[in-house]
């Protein structure tokens, strides 16, 4: 999911979301906008990650989260 593009990340969020109100229905909409958010979070972490990051590139993090802070 991390490489999907943001439609895919949110298909596949609200089909996530339906299936764990189906399966749990004592969850109200609230707890499952919640957990809609919290899920949408990870799909989009703070800090970018993967070949290009590591910590022998750290230059390449910070110029990230410079760019995300604009």
């Amino acid at each position: 999911m991390l490489k999907a593009t943001e439609e895919q990340q949110i298909e596949w969020m609200d089909d996530t979301i339906a299936y764990v109100g189906e399966r749990y229905p004592e969850l109200s909409e609230e707890q499952l906008d919640v957990l809609r958010v919290m899920g949408m979070r990870f799909c989009r972490p703070a800090v970018p990650y993967g070949s290009e990051f590591t910590a022998n590139n750290m230059q390449g993090v910070e110029d990230a989260a410079s760019e995300a802070a604009v």
